[in-house]
């Protein structure tokens, strides 16, 4: 969903639900490909395989891009401005589908021109079970 919103136009309090995205065998090659991130985990299965998750997992950081891109509406008066307090919960396998949960937890004037605001998102897969927790801080033009 497009929203064209400014800063005075966020409340605390907001929430949305995300629609929902599935984790495939192509994000963990292409994710490994671009971060050099070939950790047996992700890429080796029968190194997996004998782990505790006894399967691949995705790269966290891979479900972190994925989580935030489902969570951030696309707004030409809003620019990310980072993340805090991130955990990985629970591993997330190829075939899961993830969705985001939000709630507009904090909005601060930060300037004449911006102003900040703290979502806080929780990811859950295809069974309702968290797999990822963190606030997302994105800067807004003010009117």
């Amino acid at each position: 969903m497009v929203r064209d919103r400014y800063f005075e136009e966020i409340a605390e309090g907001e929430h949305t639900q995300s629609r929902g995205r599935t984790i495939t065998e192509a994000d963990l090659v292409n994710f490994a490909g671009v971060s050099g991130d070939f950790h047996p985990l992700h890429t080796d299965a029968e190194h997996a395989a004998q782990s505790s998750f006894s399967e691949r997992i995705a790269h966290g950081l891979l479900v972190l891009s994925v989580s935030a891109a489902l969570a951030m509406e696309y707004n030409e008066h809003a620019f990310f401005y980072g993340f805090e307090t991130i955990r990985f919960v629970n591993p997330t396998f190829i075939g899961d589908t993830i969705s985001v949960k939000t709630e507009v937890v904090e909005t601060v004037e930060k300037s004449d021109e911006y102003g900040r605001v703290v979502t806080h998102a929780e990811a859950t897969n295809q069974d309702g079970e968290m797999v990822l927790i963190y606030d997302l801080i994105e800067l807004l033009e003010r009117e």
